[in-house]
């Protein structure tokens, strides 16, 4: 008989310090205290695309000047290139095997009933809810979207978040390496706040004016970097806003916000680009909030997936800094 794996429930200490048996003493989930969970926060730094491919199809459109001295002959001018961009989709899953009765003779016996089926345990629907679904958020915001490298799985092993697709980064560093982006060179992050907020105007500054006003952009950064910026604005010119939004609009381009993203934990870079230039392509991906639960004997798997992927349109609109 092939060996079943299970996801590792550990109560040991529970079972330890409560007893191996279960009194009900009115203990119920508001007992059940977890650390806070990281949202799927980097999302909003551009456009998601629902879409039925595993790849995602654009075209940049590239035009040449059509104004010209007046003469009464015909004289054509102008030319239109069409440049096809494409945004690949990763397939990615959620699984989870798990044995609800180990937690009947314990403290934690109030998550189980005394139902066959564990799937009725009200321990499945605390699982997925409390625990599976907002895991799986965290892990996109701090291993993927930013920071991950795709990686083909072995057979049979569970391969690490981080390997899921290529995320913001690791394009960055492609269309950096490539000659399609140029990196604005800033410097290392200054220790002084105020220092660094001038640092960040100057980076802005470095910009096209062509891009640097016609568009609305979020600077993003992590969010001590972020921290740092707020209390350089106060700092730089000593004034008290009445909103904290404030603090974060960079002075004299007020169509620039400064935005912390936990996806950046721990970077020293900060880019920036329009909303429509960042997509983030995905299907199915309202699987990442339902699962597919199966019996395996004793053993429920709870089992998702879907596709999503991250990508830019048009590198001319990309701006960063040169710090890692």
């Amino acid at each position: 008989m092939p060996e079943i794996n299970v996801m590792n429930i550990t109560i040991d200490e529970v079972i330890e310090a409560y007893g191996e048996h279960y009194v009900n003493e009115g203990q119920n989930m508001s007992n059940l205290h977890m650390l806070p969970f990281e949202e799927f926060g980097t999302q909003s730094a551009g456009t998601l695309v629902e879409t039925d491919q595993t790849v995602l199809r654009e075209a940049n459109v590239r035009v040449e000047e059509v104004l010209q001295p007046y003469q009464v002959a015909v004289t054509s001018k102008g030319g239109v290139s069409f440049l096809p961009v494409n945004i690949p989709l990763y397939p990615v899953k959620v699984d989870v095997s798990v044995e609800p009765r180990k937690l009947v003779k314990s403290w934690l016996g109030f998550l189980t009933s005394n139902g066959r089926t564990p799937e009725d345990y009200p321990f499945v629907p605390w699982l997925v809810n409390d625990y599976i679904i907002r895991q799986a958020k965290e892990d996109m915001e701090l291993k993927a979207v930013y920071k991950g490298i795709y990686q083909a799985p072995a057979d049979g092993e569970a391969g690490p978040a981080s390997n899921t697709m290529d995320g913001i980064e690791k394009h960055l560093k492609d269309l950096i390496a490539a000659g399609k982006v140029e990196e604005v060179v800033t410097g290392a992050i200054p220790s002084s706040a105020a220092d660094f907020v001038t640092q960040v105007e100057n980076f802005i500054r470095s910009i096209p004016e062509r891009y640097r006003y016609n568009y609305a952009m979020e600077l993003n950064m992590s969010r001590t970097l972020r921290d740092k910026f707020k209390q350089g604005m106060r700092d730089k010119y000593n004034v008290n806003y009445q909103q904290t939004e404030q603090l974060l609009r960079v002075m004299d381009f007020e169509n620039v916000t400064v935005v912390g993203r936990a996806s950046m934990m721990g970077k020293n870079r900060y880019w920036m680009t329009t909303k429509e230039n960042l997509l983030f392509p995905v299907k199915g991906f309202s699987n990442s909030n339902g699962f597919d639960l199966q019996k395996r004997g004793r053993v429920l798997d709870m089992i998702t997936d879907w596709w999503m992927g991250v990508g830019f349109v048009q590198p001319e609109l990309i701006f960063t800094s040169n710090q890692d």
